[in-house]
Formats: C-alpha cells, structure tokens, sequence
C-alpha cells in the first residue's frame, strides 16, 4: 500500500481564490488547535468568507477540501504539509494576479 503526500492541484492567477476557499474550510474543519498548523495556515489566508458561508462554495473549492480532507484522513502530516504548500502557492499568484 502506497501512501499519498500530495493532492493534484494546480494554483493560477485564475483559481487561486477558489483554491483559498476550499483550503481555507479544510482548515477550519481540521485544525488541532491555535497552536496547529493548520490554524496557523488558515489566519495566514486572505480569505474571510460571508457570515452565513458554511463550507467551500464551487465546485473547484469542494474539489480542493475533499482532496485534502482524504489526504488528512490518511496521513494527517501530509495534510499540513500540502496546506502550508497551497498556501505559499495562493500567496505567489495572487501577487502575479495584482501585477
């Protein structure tokens, strides 16, 4: 049995934000604690979703939370890891996206 460590997602100046989105809840959703990082990766986001917002919105978004939440139920560490990733990739190309 192989193990996984990553999800198959590609972050663009075109879908970052829904990328944002659905890290963001799986954040949320999974985070150990203030202390974890997973709550350290989703108060790095720029991303606050509306008062009434209860999970990912859009397909792409979704598709991102399952990705990891399989992949944290699997390996919780590859989880983090792939999140600090998405992050560091969400930050790079909302950068590009100002340019």
């Amino acid at each position: 049995m192989t193990t996984t460590t990553t999800i198959q997602h590609e972050v663009t100046t075109e879908n970052y934000f829904d990328t944002a989105d659905g890290l963001y809840w799986f954040c949320c959703h999974y985070h150990a604690g203030q202390s974890s990082v997973l709550y350290r990766v989703q108060c790095a986001l720029d991303f606050h979703p509306g008062p009434l917002a209860t999970g990912p919105d859009g397909e792409e978004a979704e598709m991102v939370y399952n990705d990891l939440a399989a992949l944290a139920e699997e390996n919780y560490t590859a989880g983090e890891d792939e999140a600090e990733r998405l992050l560091a990739e969400i930050q790079k190309n909302y950068d590009l996206a100002q340019d």
